[in-house]
């Protein structure tokens, strides 16, 4: 008996899912291969068991990012996402499991997208000035996460402090982004254009710098008063600029305050 994975991003472009990018274990659909005749796997309707439940997982994602993102976590339950998903209530137990593993499941695979985007922007960019890349990074990243009012609001409001779990979830995310900050900038001490020291706790100023600037274009509503996510990502460039070019002295940084 055979299994087959299916990883869709639900997501992308609002395009119905294919086997794709992996995001998070929940998100894997695990279908075993029956023992009939010829390829083992039946099909109904045009479709074998896995594209079925694959189809099935992207409608529950697909609910869980409309309900979360326009009423809020707190205010969904399981029977309102098999409603607007057309999925029984054993098939979200089976394929998901909890609120919170569709939740972040959501954010997953937007955060998916954005990382991919950001290592496309890189690519293209590679070997241009460090601000000049930072700022086009972080344009591309906010461009998919704060792709409408919904993805924004799951991926810097909804997300926070649901659980000591989902905490846990985010601060592993985090550290993605912390590496990646990490690798950016020790290429460019290699190449001369910054100070060449230890930049761990610059990029965690810069994400947390981050998150509160997208929280604020959310909850003060910025993009109908006239604040693009292009100003956000400015003044964010601006911030990681000035973080990681500027150089520090590792004796005055380690004194006590008030030394």
């Amino acid at each position: 008996m055979s299994a087959r994975r299916h990883t869709p991003d639900p997501l992308t472009e609002c395009a119905n899912p294919a086997v794709g990018t992996a995001i998070e274990p929940w998100q894997t659909v695990v279908v075993e291969s029956t023992t009939s005749t010829g390829s083992g796997v039946r099909r109904y309707g045009g479709r074998d068991p896995a594209e079925r439940l694959a189809d099935r997982l992207f409608r529950m994602l697909e609910a869980g990012l409309e309900l979360f993102g326009t009423r809020g976590f707190a205010a969904v339950s399981i029977a309102e996402v098999c409603r607007i998903a057309q999925v029984s209530r054993s098939a979200f137990y089976d394929q998901i499991g909890t609120l919170e593993n569709l939740l972040m499941a959501v954010v997953s695979a937007i955060d998916t997208q954005a990382v991919d985007r950001i290592s496309a922007e890189l690519r293209a960019s590679a070997g241009g000035p460090f601000a000049g890349r930072a700022q086009r990074a972080l344009r591309s990243y906010l461009s998919v996460t704060c792709a409408d009012t919904r993805t924004a609001r799951l991926c810097y409001v909804e997300i926070v402090g649901v659980s000591e779990a989902v905490e846990l979830w985010r601060a592993q995310r985090r550290e993605a982004f912390v590496a990646l900050l990490i690798r950016e900038s020790q290429a460019a001490a290699a190449r001369g254009e910054i100070p060449d020291r230890d930049y761990r706790y610059t990029a965690l100023a810069v994400i947390g710098a981050a998150n509160a600037l997208a929280c604020e274009w959310v909850t003060t509503r910025g993009a109908e008063n006239g604040i693009s996510i292009d100003r956000v990502a400015t003044e964010l460039a601006h911030v990681l600029a000035a973080s990681f070019t500027v150089p520090i002295e590792i004796a005055q940084a380690q004194r006590p305050f008030g030394a």
